[in-house]
């Protein structure tokens, strides 16, 4: 029996039932029925880890989410993943497919929302992930949600140009002291203020917080520049002459590198002096016969 297709409504639930009658009139007594629903709308689905355009420093598993259009439901999410150096998909362990390759994710909650663990990712390395959904009626999403991402865990650095280690610094002429440095990420950018210094007196430990040393614990202060040179402005009334102090900086890039592990670099020290040297004549009388 041909089934009237122009009348089928998506997302519409149908009962069938059939029964026979034979030549003596005989009426089926148990009456046969089936229940389906008809479904035609795509699912959809979605990459929420790791954000697009991002940089990263680790990604243990790539996370989304999916829909459809009740009555329809996800049946599977399927994931892709290109190593952009490589120009290689990834597939059982390795990068090592020419062509597109999808694999299943896993869910716990009928791909509301979904998982799959990540492969080995290489630092530097540009990736692209690729995500599609198929509903229990075989309907897949034509649309696939896409995003590209770097895995970056190389630490910038950061370097202090002015004072240099164990520099005697006289008293400026403006009213400030102005210490300088630099930063960089080898060729990756700097996090928006993403360099941080502080300075402690090392007369009695305390730190430079805008104003005066007057906080113990380390107070990381933004400096003025941009992100590769930049300075930090000390109020000189408030320098210590015949006091050292003691200067460290750190940079963190877009990945959430921190310098040093987040400890930053050695840092270094100077001395600051602003006595004016005093010279005098000694006179003496020398008898001579």
């Amino acid at each position: 029996i041909a089934s009237p297709t122009a009348t089928w409504q998506d997302g519409k639930k149908y009962h069938i039932k059939s029964y026979a009658t034979d030549e003596a009139t005989n009426k089926e007594v148990v009456v046969s029925s089936n229940t389906f629903i008809i479904d035609v709308t795509t699912p959809t689905s979605g990459i929420t880890q790791p954000l697009n355009n991002s940089r990263v420093n680790s990604l243990d598993f790539i996370r989304g989410t999916a829909s459809d259009t009740p009555p329809g439901e996800t049946e599977i999410v399927e994931i892709s993943i290109y190593d952009r150096i490589d120009k290689k998909y990834y597939k059982n362990g390795s990068f090592s497919e020419t062509s597109w390759y999808f694999f299943a994710a896993a869910s716990t909650d009928s791909f509301h929302t979904w998982y799959s663990t990540s492969p080995t990712w290489v630092p530097g390395i540009d990736y692209s992930i690729w995500c599609r959904a198929t509903d229990k009626a075989g309907n897949q999403e034509v649309v696939v949600s896409s995003h590209t991402f770097v895995y970056d865990t190389e630490e910038p650095t950061s370097i202090i140009t002015y004072p240099t280690d164990w520099l005697v610094v006289s008293e400026p002429t403006g009213s400030n002291l102005t210490i300088e440095g630099t930063a960089s990420a080898d060729c990756k950018p700097l996090i928006e203020g993403g360099v941080a210094v502080s300075v402690r007196r090392l007369s009695d430990g305390n730190y430079w917080q805008g104003l005066d040393f007057t906080n113990p614990s380390e107070d990381w202060r933004t400096p003025d520049g941009d992100l590769t040179s930049w300075t930090l402005d000390i109020t000189k009334d408030k320098l210590n002459s015949g006091t050292t102090y003691f200067i460290h900086s750190k940079a963190t890039d877009l990945a959430g590198n921190v310098e040093g592990g987040g400890s930053g670099n050695a840092g270094l020290t100077f001395l600051y002096d602003k006595t004016e040297p005093s010279s005098g004549v000694v006179r003496s009388t020398v008898n001579s016969k």
